[in-house]
C-alpha cells in the first residue's frame, strides 16, 4: 500500500493501521522526509513481516511523480501495489469564489485534483500487477467538493478548497469507468481535526 501525505493525520492513520496487518509493506509518501514527522512514522508498531518504505514525494509537483515511483521498483524491489491512498491535500484558506486568487485556485487543483490524477498514472502498472485480484485506487475527498451536496455547504466559504476537491472527484468518479480493472473511489471521511 502506498499513502500520500503519510506523516499527519488520517495518512498517519491508515499508515498505522496497514502496518499492524502482517506481512505488509507500507510505503509512506510524504513531502519531506527530514521532518520529525516524517521521522516518527519508524516508530509505529509493525505486524509480523511488514514493513515501512518512506519515500519523498510533494504533491504541489505532481510532474516528478513518476520519477518518484520508478525509484521505488529500482531501489525498494516493488514490483507491484495492492492499495494506492491519495490523501494529501491542502486548504490553504477559506474564501468566496470572487476573494479567490487564480494562483491560490491553482495550488489547490495542482495539490488535492492533479497529484492523484498524476499518482495513479504512475502507478497504473503497479496496480495492475496486484496479486489480490482487486487493486484498489482510494482519493480523500470532502462533502465540500460534492456538486450535489452543495445547497447543504453553500453557507460555508469553501472556495477553492471545495472547488478543487470536485475536480478530484471527477477524476476519480471517471476511473471507475475507464478502468473496469480497478476499484476506484472516493472516501470521504467527515469532520477531521487535523491541519492540512
Amino acid at each position: 500500500v502506498i499513502i500520500t501525505g503519510a506523516n499527519r493525520g488520517i495518512g498517519r492513520g491508515f499508515a498505522k493501521v496497514h502496518l499492524a496487518r502482517p506481512s505488509t509493506t507500507v510505503i509512506a509518501a510524504v513531502r519531506d522526509a527530514t521532518h520529525a514527522t516524517s521521522k516518527a512514522l519508524q516508530n509505529l508498531p509493525k505486524a509480523d513481516s511488514s514493513r515501512l518504505i518512506t519515500i519523498q514525494l510533494d504533491s504541489s509537483m505532481p510532474e516528478s511523480t513518476a520519477a518518484v515511483i520508478e525509484k521505488l521498483k529500482t531501489d525498494h524491489g516493488i514490483t507491484s501495489l495492492d492499495i494506492v491512498i491519495a490523501n494529501a491535500g491542502i486548504s490553504l484558506n477559506a474564501s468566496r469564489v470572487r476573494e479567490s486568487t487564480v494562483e491560490n485556485i491553482n495550488q489547490h487543483l495542482l495539490v488535492n485534483a492533479v497529484a492523484p490524477v498524476a499518482l495513479f498514472q504512475a502507478a497504473a502498472d503497479l496496480l495492475q500487477a496486484s496479486k489480490t485480484g482487486n487493486p484498489t485506487f482510494i482519493a480523500i475527498s470532502t462533502l465540500g467538493g460534492s456538486i450535489a451536496s452543495i445547497d447543504g455547504v453553500a453557507h460555508l466559504p469553501l472556495s477553492p478548497y471545495g472547488g478543487s476537491k470536485a475536480a478530484l472527484n471527477w477524476f476519480i468518479r471517471r476511473l471507475h469507468f475507464e478502468e473496469p480493472w480497478l476499484t476506484s473511489f472516493l472516501l470521504h471521511p467527515g469532520l477531521i481535526e487535523t491541519d492540512l
